[in-house]
């Protein structure tokens, strides 16, 4: 039993050393991303969280509606609650 719980330690602690190791590419990619990047400060979108939900879901019920052709009702039930907004519009 010990064996099998000292095998199960080694190999589960062997296992991020090489998903960490250095790669090449990815460091010379990520080298020239920094390089390139602009020392601008992080300013968020003007408008509320709800402002932007409501934008989204108006945004999904437009194309559900005009593009697509589906029934308003089934729109902003099905297509609403796939794009994760259901929990901000309202309640039918």
């Amino acid at each position: 039993m010990r064996a099998l719980v000292a095998l199960a330690v080694l190999t589960l602690t062997g296992a991020p050393t090489a998903a960490q190791q250095s790669n090449p590419r990815r460091d010379s990619l990520i080298a020239r991303a920094k390089a390139l990047e602009l020392n601008t400060p992080y300013v968020p979108p003007p408008g509320t969280a709800l402002e932007h939900h409501a934008a989204g879901f108006a945004q999904i019920m437009c194309s559900a509606v005009f593009i697509t052709g589906l029934d308003p009702d089934f729109g902003a039930v099905r297509r609403a609650r796939e794009a994760g907004q259901a929990d901000h519009r309202p309640c039918r």
